[in-house]
């Protein structure tokens, strides 16, 4: 049975400067086997696909292209899902709350889903997913944001990349 390793809601806490405001980043959830080499074999096309669903601006293509990697995986770069493989893949779910949502039903959409109403900008659950599997997930509020192409918007999602890909399991549950 494969354990899931789990940060506390409210745990980590990452600030942004004076002019991207605080966002807060909790209820982290890592798969024991969740590691920097899965990621990388991911991303071995140079491409992740992701999935947008609630999008508040209505351009998938503009809220991927607001994302960055983390510094570890440099040479990759996210790519609209339908772009590259996508059996991994990241899903993100703007104005969801813990409690309306599961990363296990973020990992069944394929193409987002268009019952999922416009959310808001500042609030999403992001999800890597192994086919409908989770391999990492969490929950995250943002600054007040304008729209893609606003800077608070990249910032928050840089901070969202960075806990939702690690470059190592921060909670690795230990073998026998």
């Amino acid at each position: 049975m494969k354990a899931r390793a789990a940060l506390p809601l409210g745990m980590i806490l990452l600030l942004a400067g004076c002019a991207g405001g605080v966002s807060r980043i909790g209820g982290a959830q890592y798969e024991s086997y969740y590691d920097a080499e899965l990621v990388r074999y991911a991303a071995r096309t140079g491409q992740i696909p992701v999935v947008v669903a609630g999008n508040p601006f209505g351009d998938d293509a503009a809220v991927v292209a607001a994302m960055r990697p983390p510094a570890w995986l440099a040479d990759a770069r996210f790519v609209p899902v339908g772009t590259a493989p996508d059996y991994y893949r990241v899903v993100l779910v703007f104005g969801q709350t813990p409690k309306g949502w599961s990363a296990e039903a973020a990992c069944k959409l394929i193409d987002g889903d268009p019952a999922i109403p416009a959310g808001r900008a500042d609030r999403l659950q992001a999800t890597f997913c192994g086919g409908a599997r989770p391999v990492s997930s969490l929950f995250a509020e943002g600054p007040s944001i304008a729209g893609a192409s606003d800077p608070a918007f990249r910032k928050f999602l840089g901070q969202v990349v960075s806990v939702l890909l690690p470059a190592k399991n921060p909670r690795p549950i230990a073998g026998p």
